[in-house]
């Protein structure tokens, strides 16, 4: 279950693709039994299964499982983003990254690319070169074109302002250890209390049914009580269950929170990552609008902390 949950988290970020979780996944001992990694097929399966969100599906119809969940509906959510995604036909002829990102400042038409390939006869090489511009499409514009290296670069140096070093991430999530411990604490006392009740509610209940299998009590009476003490079972569970939620509910998004800014460092310092740099400035803002050459992006909480 780590594996998966792992396997999930990395493939939320975006940056991987189904054969390198699959590789990922093998390396961690999960394969097929010629000993080669899963099928991207089963793999597909794996990533889009509601399941391991505590999820069952029967008949077209969704059930919550007794099973505990292993991963947060809101990671899956991301999952099923990437996977959309990742699983669409790619067009032939030009892959610009950036097309459908970016709107235009002045009138709000979409930024397209176009692509121009210009061959040096001194050097004897060609060289493409794509540039983002207004498609005009909203009337009139004098907005001019941006090189696509130049847009890199900004997307670069807004990842870099929304960054932390392994360092930092490491201290913060020491820091978010000790308050969940602390949280855990601070509900542990009245979790033990609604534990006793819940096992006083099942020893009730089993007393209730010797006493009908022994024909010492009416039908009638021990369904009006049986029903009884299984709502107050219910009650309880439900009491236990927001406990739980209590004490989990902020880590794992805290955890998301540190792994996207971390990856904000990395990506920000390698070259030739413009899919990465597409699927984490996502994540981290909204609202791309290009202005004189300039991208303007609006930050999402809480990386607006950051800055």
């Amino acid at each position: 279950s780590i594996v998966v949950k792992q396997a999930f988290r990395m493939f939320a970020e975006g940056g991987c693709s189904f054969t390198k979780i699959a590789k990922f996944m093998a390396s961690k001992g999960i394969v097929r039994k010629d000993g080669l990694p899963i099928h991207i097929t089963r793999l597909r399966n794996i990533l889009t299964n509601p399941f391991y969100t505590g999820i069952m599906e029967m008949n077209g119809e969704k059930y919550q499982g007794k099973h505990q969940p292993i991963i947060s509906k809101s990671l899956f959510d991301k999952v099923q983003e990437q996977v959309k995604f990742k699983s669409k036909p790619r067009k032939s002829g030009h892959n610009f990254i950036f097309t459908g990102l970016i709107k235009c400042k002045e009138c709000g038409a979409s930024v397209t690319a176009q692509e121009h390939i210009k061959h040096y006869k001194r050097t004897n090489r060609t060289v493409r070169y794509v540039y983002y511009n207004c498609t005009k499409k909203l009337g009139p514009c004098s907005q001019p074109y941006l090189g696509e290296d130049k847009l890199v670069g900004q997307l670069k140096d807004y990842l870099s302002e929304v960054s932390i070093s392994p360092a930092l991430a490491k201290e913060w999530r020491l820091i978010a250890k000790k308050e969940a411990s602390k949280d855990q604490e601070k509900w542990s006392d009245q979790k033990k209390l609604l534990l006793n009740q819940l096992k006083e509610n099942e020893e009730k209940t089993d007393r209730l049914l010797d006493l009908y299998l022994e024909q010492n009590l009416p039908e009638e009476k021990y369904k009006l009580k049986q029903n009884e003490l299984f709502e107050e079972k219910k009650v309880l569970e439900n009491k236990i269950q927001d406990i739980k939620n209590k004490t989990i509910s902020w880590l794992e998004p805290f955890s998301e929170f540190v792994d996207c800014a971390l990856q904000a460092q990395k990506i920000a310092r390698i070259e030739n990552t413009n899919h990465q740099i597409r699927d984490l400035v996502q994540k981290v803002g909204s609202n791309f609008f290009l202005d004189q050459r300039k991208i303007h992006i609006e930050f999402k909480k809480p990386f607006t902390s950051l800055r």
